[in-house]
């Protein structure tokens, strides 16, 4: 994460005034030992540090309960997207299905999805339910165009599924996706939409760019696969956020915030 943080803010440089969006497909905020024992806490602050802007729901990040990743996406500085992920009582969405972010001039509208699995590895499954992806979008797709110039489905359900969605709905333009962890050296293109996936485990990061002429509509895109070696050094603010985490892990009674103030 600290090699992620120093080549995110390196694009940010690089990119001058332009608009960036930095997003995430899902599974993102548990996994490894440390952000599974401080129950993502830990990955929820480096991705606020790194300034990311949105993630969609994957399976993974429900191990702990849907009421517990409400509860961290309450926390984040960051939207948490969901819009099939509803509550079997009211039928509504439990997270945001989707955000608009204005930057540059560029009205950006990212749609999430999660996966038809998610539920499997939830505690508190009985109180949820996963809708159809097909439906999903059909219901928000209008309502995302008419405030966006631009379009992204941020989806952890799958790239056969992700060309499905690009196929059926024409007001796609680019699809962030998850669930496969494809390293992808190069999109996929569908029905005008992009398709990118960028592997597992924050060992890579994905770099698109979109072109977009007068009237903000996508004209080209370019992709980059940037591997996070060792000739990225470590942002030194989340690389002390991990330190953090660690020293309270090894301590049955200190916590990270302890740590911290000591």
């Amino acid at each position: 994460m600290a090699r992620r943080a120093n080549a995110i803010q390196s694009i940010g440089q690089s990119v001058g005034g332009s608009p960036l969006l930095v997003l995430d497909a899902g599974n993102a905020l548990l996994g490894y030992a440390l952000s599974q024992e401080s129950g993502g806490a830990l990955t929820r602050e480096a991705m606020d540090l790194m300034g990311y802007d949105a993630m969609a729901v994957g399976g993974g990040d429900l191990a702990l309960g849907v009421a517990h990743l409400r509860a961290l996406a309450d926390e984040a500085s960051f939207a948490v997207l969901a819009a099939n992920l509803v509550s079997r009582e009211t039928g509504l969405p439990i997270f945001s299905p989707y955000v608009v972010i204005q930057r540059g001039g560029v009205r950006v509208g990212i749609l999430g999805l999660t996966e038809d699995t998610a539920l499997d590895q939830a505690p508190d499954a009985e109180s949820y339910d996963v809708l159809s992806y097909d439906d999903t979008v059909a219901a928000y797709i209008e309502d995302v165009a008419s405030q966006s110039d631009l379009i992204v489905l941020l989806s952890h359900v799958g790239l056969q599924d992700d060309k499905l969605l690009a196929e059926r709905h024409d007001a796609i333009d680019v699809i962030v996706g998850g669930r496969n962890a494809r390293r992808m050296v190069a999109p996929e293109i569908v029905n005008g939409a992009v398709i990118v996936q960028i592997g597992a485990r924050g060992e890579d990061l994905g770099k698109i760019e979109i072109a977009l002429d007068e009237d903000s509509r996508p004209v080209a895109n370019r992709w980059q696969v940037i591997s996070l070696g060792p000739e990225f050094s470590d942002d030194p603010a989340v690389a002390s956020l991990v330190l953090r985490y660690r020293i309270a892990a090894q301590s049955p009674t200190a916590t990270a915030a302890e740590s911290d103030a000591e």
